[in-house]
């Protein structure tokens, strides 16, 4: 019965080959309308590594049927009735291997043991009849063979096809590379600030550790300029709390008294070196002895003019040792004017702590107003849109050219002459040019414009000859009057420069400008 076995155990074989190929012929449409799917998807939202997604389906597809062919229980009882069904053996097979489970005591007899013998040697010259690879064919599906060949065609010309979603993935690879890198720089920086002395242990724990937390958004930024921008947005918010608007302007103010004390000192190096408020101060002070009454006159008018300067910027301290040691200079009061020295060093020392701390706040956020340009620079380049805002408006800026209603006050001290007599008025328009004369004979003619749309037509005004016009009769040029709009330069001066500090702190701009701006308010400051 051995040689039975081993011929159904060959029969098995092939017949799991059969099902296993008849399997891939049923179902290859199942992988390749998922891949199909797969592309859809991917033409909607963005799916990064699409190719990779549509071709999963395909292998987890083979490695499924090839265990449900081949690793499926089959036993040789199935084995057998699967030839005897395909080459219409009147199931012999299966019934030989069916009487070699039968209890020896119900064949005892000679009759029926000798009936069961010749079965099964007729079975076995049956199955030695059977060629497997002849009298077993691979069956052939061609219908749903020919469905699934068809949508598998389908989903690579989908490959082939340009995917919409393909620059965003791009923009996102680009902005997430760009994160990368950003966060690099603000680890290196933050490394510069470990190693600074500008600011105290707490300010320079709290620093960097907001450093810290930037660098680790970036890094796990996954593309999403959004999100990007808002962690940078957050950082600066936070470093705009720490701030002090008015530093800027006071460190205006100590480089101008730095100057103008080196000069009256008579310090400055020859190298460019620039001492400190400070530093000058105290040079100073150590040359009071020396000074003829008309230089400590000269010296106690600056030193008030500063008390001055210092006391609208809402330095009091600084401004009230200044005002002590001017009037005690003034006065010849040697002991209150080294009293005095000492409080103005020590407030303009506790200044200069203070602007070096916010040298390093704006520092950090410098850093990360250059990793916000550097990633829209990145975003934008890689933007299929990017060139074609330029290209349609070349050179505009927002805000640029004359807007109505933009006018403002004058600071000046006198205003433009005026011209007597009445004042002519040229209309403007498209209307043909009028001569010059009396506004009793003129009325404004809007320019001619298109409308913006088919059914939108723009009519200027007409001249009905109604209505009152009025003149203003010109005087002789003469001072400007006295009025809120009118004060001398020297009293809103420091109110410029601190909102000029204020708009520098909230805007990136680089160092050099900023230093061409602190220059520029240094040569108007008034008293130079």
């Amino acid at each position: 019965m051995m040689e039975l076995e081993t011929y159904l155990s060959q029969f098995r074989r092939r017949i799991r080959l059969q099902d296993t190929l008849a399997m891939l012929q049923t179902t290859l449409w199942i992988p390749a309308a998922l891949a199909i799917a797969i592309q859809i998807i991917g033409r909607l939202i963005p799916v990064p590594d699409l190719a990779v997604w549509t071709v999963i389906p395909f292998p987890v597809w083979l490695i499924v049927v090839a265990g449900l062919g081949w690793l499926a229980p089959k036993s040789l009882m199935t084995a057998a009735r699967n030839v005897d069904q395909a080459l219409g053996l009147k199931e012999r097979l299966s019934t030989a291997l069916a009487f070699t489970n039968i209890d020896p005591k119900l064949t005892s007899s000679n009759l029926l043991s000798g009936l069961i013998i010749r079965q099964r040697e007729d079975a076995l010259r049956a199955a030695a009849a059977v060629h497997p690879e002849q009298d077993l064919p691979i069956p052939w599906h061609w219908k749903p063979a020919v469905v699934g060949l068809t949508l598998l065609v389908i989903s690579l010309l989908l490959t082939q096809i340009r995917n919409p979603m393909t620059l965003l993935l791009q923009e996102r690879a680009a902005i997430k590379e760009q994160a990368q890198a950003q966060a690099e720089k603000i680890e290196a920086f933050k490394e510069s600030v470990e190693e600074s002395a500008q600011l105290t242990d707490e300010e320079k724990q709290e620093l960097i550790k907001k450093l810290e937390q930037l660098a680790e958004a970036l890094r796990n930024n996954p593309g999403d300029l959004e999100q990007a921008i808002a962690d940078l947005s957050r950082f600066e918010e936070a470093l705009r709390r720490d701030m002090d608007p008015s530093l800027g302007s006071t460190e205006t103010l100590l480089q101008s008294f730095a100057n103008r004390l080196s000069e009256l000192a008579g310090s400055q190096d020859e190298s460019g070196k620039q001492d400190s408020a400070s530093e000058a101060l105290q040079a100073l002070s150590e040359k009071l002895d020396d000074m003829s009454p008309a230089e400590r006159e000269q010296l106690a008018r600056n030193l008030a003019q500063m008390a001055a300067s210092s006391f609208q910027l809402g330095n009091n301290s600084l401004g009230q040792s200044l005002s002590d040691l001017a009037q005690a200079i003034q006065a010849g009061d040697k002991d209150a004017a080294q009293q005095a020295a000492i409080a103005s060093q020590a407030s303009m020392k506790e200044l200069e702590k203070q602007i070096s701390s916010q040298q390093a706040i704006q520092a950090a956020l410098a850093q990360a107003q250059a990793s916000r340009q550097a990633l829209s620079q990145t975003a934008k380049s890689t933007s299929p849109n990017s060139g074609q805002a330029g290209a349609q408006n070349p050179g505009a800026a927002p805000g640029s050219g004359a807007q109505p209603g933009a006018g403002g006050g004058s600071f000046a001290n006198q205003l433009p002459p005026a011209r007597g007599g009445r004042t002519n008025v040229r209309p403007q328009g498209n209307a043909a040019d009028a001569p010059l004369g009396s506004l009793d004979n003129q009325v404004y003619s809007p320019w001619e414009r298109p409308g913006t749309s088919e059914n939108e037509l723009f009519i200027p005004g007409q001249e009905l000859q109604e209505g009152e016009t009025t003149s203003i009769e010109g005087q002789s040029p003469q001072a400007g009057i006295a009025n809120p709009s009118l004060v001398p330069y020297n009293q809103v001066f420091f109110q410029y420069l601190s909102a000029a500090n204020q708009a520098m702190q909230k805007d990136f701009i680089p160092g050099d400008l900023r230093d061409f701006v602190r220059d520029y308010f240094a040569s108007l400051e008034p008293g130079n």
